[in-house]
């Protein structure tokens, strides 16, 4: 077998590789372990000729060994004489990169980070050293960024920075909540003697309808496997969402990045290393699954009716936040996440002018564009309750449970400041312009959004809120309160 590009090559003494064998005794591929002990051919080959990541060792390997069948990785069975392995290689492929593919995208959100601090300090000095530019001017201690188009654009490296980092760590914590479920799932089919593959997936599909019961009532659900089921819908989600998007996009902002350094950002010896680090995130962006094949997976688990139930809850809670804090912008994103719904239902309903469907594998101009907005949005709706932590409430169960309670606040928090608004006006002067700035506000952010807020409280059995605010609402439309 010859590799190509295998990481730490130059030093490893084993292998793990997977095979296919021509050989009759041995049905399917598999992944095994290969030694540098094992009788054979065992070259490391020659260091790859790459132009990134160049602290990391990869080589070209030439492996011919023979090795035991107990090397093949997640065991075997024997029928007929025949080895049949329990996992291909791809199951194992699979299981791997759906964990690592957060970190590589975590590296690319390290690497936008990183950049803040030296693109700061070269633009507030690259006016200093001249004559005309007097210490203690505008010019001379902001330089560069007394310009509002240089700010705008470090600011969006920033933020993408940020966002990437809070998608990612989201996913990571889910992973850590989601591993312990997992070897729990294995063993409980293993007692009902449940095989693996698509046994598994008709078996956990029957559940779906469990899992959406215990996210509309807001409880915790005691099955392990209907826990499973909500996790995992999640985590296929939110994996390629974070390798694409974090390496994708954050690519391009470091690219963004390099430019606000002028020429010193394609030198050696540009403070960061900021070329370096955009010529390694487009390997990041490549490796462990190019960006289409994200995309691909998006455009399948996406439209899991469990994640969406979940996503649903989200936008309830996004609204929440913007209640209690106006100045994160998440109503405006709440109001996106609800687009992007509407346009996913249209979309997998909608024909062609051929009466073609929209939605559909072979149409990736179509579903590769929703995956894409789906990535933005989830990036935003993580840095956006991250920087609202501090109002969840304690002990919640996981983020999985928090939209639900978010939408039963949210509703309350309505009511609240329709009967607060009530008070205030029954209590204003004569001929007042208007009432407190606090109540305006709040009152323009229920008057402009009501029709998409109503909806959102109908789908979660309590349509008579909806109905109170909107009357409410247009009441007060009419008596003129701004």
């Amino acid at each position: 077998k010859r590799g190509r590009f295998i990481t730490n090559m130059g030093f490893a003494n084993f292998v793990t590789a997977a095979v296919d064998s021509a050989d009759p005794r041995i049905k399917g591929t598999m992944m095994v372990i290969l030694e540098e002990s094992d009788p054979g051919t065992y070259d490391r080959g020659t260091p790859t000729r790459k132009l990134v990541h160049q602290l990391s060792s990869t080589n070209d390997p030439v492996l011919s060994l023979r090795v035991p069948a107990s090397r093949i990785i997640g065991g075997y069975a024997v029928k007929d004489g025949v080895i049949v392995p329990r996992y291909s290689h791809g199951e194992i492929i699979e299981a791997v990169f759906r964990r690592t593919r957060v970190t590589v995208g975590l590296m690319t959100s390290a690497k936008l980070l990183s950049a803040v601090e030296p693109i700061l300090r070269y633009q507030r000095t690259r006016f200093r050293g001249g004559e005309t530019v007097a210490p203690g001017s505008p010019r001379y201690e902001l330089g560069l960024q007394q310009r509002e188009d240089v700010l705008h654009r470090l600011i969006d490296v920033w933020a993408t920075g940020e966002a990437s980092a809070s998608l990612g760590f989201a996913a990571a914590r889910l992973f850590d909540e989601l591993d312990p479920i997992e070897r729990r799932k294995d063993e409980i089919f293993a007692e009902q003697s449940v095989g693996g593959g698509s046994a598994q997936f008709k078996a956990l599909r029957r559940l779906q309808k469990d899992a959406l019961d215990c996210l509309h009532q807001s409880v915790e659900p005691e099955n392990p496997l209907v826990k499973y089921v909500l996790l995992d819908s999640l985590a296929n989600v939110l994996c390629p969402a974070t390798k694409l998007w974090n390496t994708g996009h954050g690519a391009n902002m470091m690219r963004e990045a390099v430019s606000l350094m002028g020429g010193y950002g394609i030198t050696e010896d540009c403070p960061g290393f900021l070329g370096h680090k955009w010529m390694d995130a487009q390997l990041e962006a490549t490796y462990e699954g190019p960006e289409a094949v994200q995309r691909r997976q998006l455009s399948v688990t996406m439209t899991n009716d469990v994640f969406l139930a979940q996503f649903d809850q989200w936008v309830a809670q996004m609204r929440e936040i913007a209640v209690r804090r106006p100045g994160t912008g998440a109503c405006t994103l709440a109001s996106a996440m609800q687009l992007w719904l509407w346009t996913l239902t249209y979309l997998q309903h909608a024909t062609d002018a051929h009466g073609v469907r929209l939605y559909q594998s072979a149409r990736q101009g179509v579903s590769f564009a929703l995956a894409d907005a789906l990535c933005f949005l989830l990036a935003s709706r993580c840095q956006t309750a991250v920087s609202a932590t501090a109002m969840v409430p304690p002990n919640l169960p996981s983020d999985s449970y928090v939209g639900a309670c978010s939408c039963r606040r949210a509703q309350n928090q309505f009511v609240l400041d329709a009967q607060r608004r009530d008070k205030v006006l029954a209590h204003r002067p004569p001929g007042a312009p208007g009432v407190a700035r606090g109540d305006a506000f709040q009152d323009a952010h229920v008057r402009g959004h009501h029709a998409l807020e109503k909806p959102v409280l109908a789908r979660h059995q309590r349509p008579d809120l909806g109905h109170q605010v909107a009357d409410r609402v247009q009441q007060q439309n009419q008596q003129g309160i701004v």
